[in-house]
C-alpha cells in the first residue's frame, strides 16, 4: 500500500481552511506556487523545502514546526532549518 502523506496533507489543508484562504490566496500570501500547495495538500509532494514550510507557516500565522509532520522533523527539513531561517529572516 502506498503512503500518500495524508497526515501532512490534511494538516496544511486544515490550517489553510481555518485561516479562511483559498489555495490561490495562500499562494499569493506565501509566494509558494498554487500547484505546489495543491500537491502538498493531496500528499503528492512529501518533503517540501524548509523555505517552503517557513513561507506557508508565516502566511498562516503559524510556527514552521506546526506544519512539519513528525517523520520529516527527523529528516532533511530539520537539517536545512538554520540556513533557510537566516536567509528568509
Amino acid at each position: 500500500m502506498r503512503d500518500t502523506g495524508r497526515t501532512q496533507a490534511m494538516e496544511l489543508k486544515k490550517f489553510r481552511r481555518i485561516a479562511g484562504f483559498s489555495q490561490e490566496e495562500l499562494a499569493a500570501r506565501s509566494g509558494v506556487d498554487k500547484g505546489a500547495i495543491s500537491r502538498l495538500e493531496r500528499g503528492l509532494r512529501r518533503e517540501p523545502s524548509y523555505e517552503t514550510v517557513v513561507r506557508l507557516a508565516r502566511a498562516l500565522n503559524l510556527e514552521p514546526e506546526e506544519l512539519v509532520p513528525v517523520d520529516l522533523k527527523a529528516g532533511g527539513v530539520r537539517k536545512r532549518r538554520r540556513a533557510v531561517t537566516e536567509e528568509v529572516a
